[in-house]
């Protein structure tokens, strides 16, 4: 190159080819763990996840068993807030809807809401346990006062059946059916849940209570679906 040739500066459009080159360059950035991954830090790992996660169903639990004890303990007192809808008294809802249905009603709300906020795994371990509290604590207490109780204090086997198979089971459905329906338009997953689970708990435990009674219990079913 002789002396008289201009000399080209290219180093701007280098630079800016490098800068270009740099912007489209994913970055990659490295994690290094504090330890090493080894089947001992693996179970580690899984047994703080579930003890949080019992503990999380263990404090749920202690929200659900109040609303669960006041509805067992009311089951036996009428619910006569609808019974100006029939004029038959042999048909009244008081027949046999009771304040203790209202209330653990109320519990499948409640339900929902744990389930949308801590997911229907926990949710359902926290009904578990709920109940399993319910049925120790009635168990203490009658063996507490079982010198005090005739047969007659005492509720029989069909209704404790029904009773706890049909609400416990509603409860659980409500909650599968809220968390596998999560997702779709906001009105869909709780009246899905709901529907599903009061007919799960009448189809239950009406026909276990009252079948084979001589009372109208296929009229009360229909009547407590619709």
């Amino acid at each position: 190159m002789s002396d008289d040739e201009p000399l080209i500066d290219d180093t701007d459009e280098l630079a800016a080819q490098e800068a270009a080159a740099a912007e489209a360059r994913p970055d990659v950035i490295e994690h290094y763990r504090a330890e090493e991954v080894t089947l001992i830090y693996r179970l580690k790992r899984l047994a703080a996840r579930a003890a949080g996660s019992a503990l999380t169903s263990a404090l749920l639990a202690l929200i659900l068993f109040p609303i669960i004890c006041f509805g067992i303990i009311t089951i036996d007192l009428p619910a006569t807030l609808f019974d100006g809808w029939s004029g038959n008294p042999a048909l009244k809802p008081s027949q046999w809807l009771s304040r203790g249905d209202l209330i653990l009603g109320f519990s499948f709300l409640v339900l929902i809401l744990m389930t949308r906020r801590y997911g229907g795994a926990v949710t359902a371990r926290a009904l578990g346990f709920a109940w399993i509290i319910m049925l120790l604590t009635t168990v203490i207490l009658l063996l507490y006062k079982a010198p005090e109780l005739t047969a007659a204090d005492l509720p029989n086997g069909r209704f404790l059946i029904g009773l706890v198979a049909g609400w416990y089971g509603g409860a659980w459905l409500a909650i599968r059916v809220y968390d596998l329906t999560r997702g779709s338009r906001w009105y869909r997953p709780p009246f899905l849940a709901l529907g599903c689970g009061f007919v799960c708990q009448s189809l239950v435990t009406i026909p276990v209570t009252y079948a084979g009674t001589g009372l109208p219990w296929t009229w009360w079913l229909g009547a407590n679906v619709v």
